[in-house]
């Protein structure tokens, strides 16, 4: 599922998403892979290519298959 969770700054929603987060970890099997990713203020966060190359890292560190982040588009 996607969530979406907005409101001011200070709010608490990186605090509420990093115990979702932290909880539905612990309490996931350890085969299923759970790729999580926070769009910050930052313009290269909310890129698609960026959040791409970011999964791909993860999903190759999960599965023990190094991909190098710079040889990636």
């Amino acid at each position: 599922p996607i969530i979406l969770i907005s409101g001011h700054a200070g709010s608490g929603k990186t605090a509420l998403l990093c115990n979702f987060v932290k909880l539905h970890c612990e309490t996931s099997p350890v085969d299923r892979l759970t790729c999580i990713h926070f769009v910050e203020s930052s313009s290269s966060s909310t890129t698609l290519s960026h959040m791409l190359k970011r999964m791909i890292v993860e999903i190759s560190d999960w599965s023990d298959a190094p991909v190098d982040p710079d040889s990636l588009p």
